[in-house]
């Protein structure tokens, strides 16, 4: 982990200090009570894009989101334990 921005770097050992369970991730590898949702958000400008990624990192147990825009879709790293997958209902484009 060391060819991060110090910025990135910086943000993250604070993170670490807030959620004590992400204390022994090195940042090699992705810990293993995370788990990697795919969320279909439809088409959308870059600005919205940013704000959907705001609004889903602001979800309870969401540890990262990242809207791809031009795919429609957003991925998301979430902790199992803490995630509610109907939190999602309201960004998803595909009515199920």
């Amino acid at each position: 982990g060391d060819d991060l921005p110090a910025h990135v770097e910086e943000r993250r050992l604070e993170v670490g200090a807030v959620a004590e369970e992400d204390a022994v991730d090195d940042g090699l590898h992705p810990p293993a009570h995370l788990q990697t949702r795919l969320v279909d958000v439809g088409k959308l400008s870059p600005e919205h894009a940013r704000t959907l990624t705001d609004e889903l990192t602001a979800l309870a147990g969401v540890a990262e989101a990242v809207v791809i825009p031009e795919e429609g879709v957003a991925y998301l790293r979430v902790h199992g334990q803490h995630f509610e997958p109907t939190s999602l209902e309201r960004f998803s484009a595909a009515k199920v």
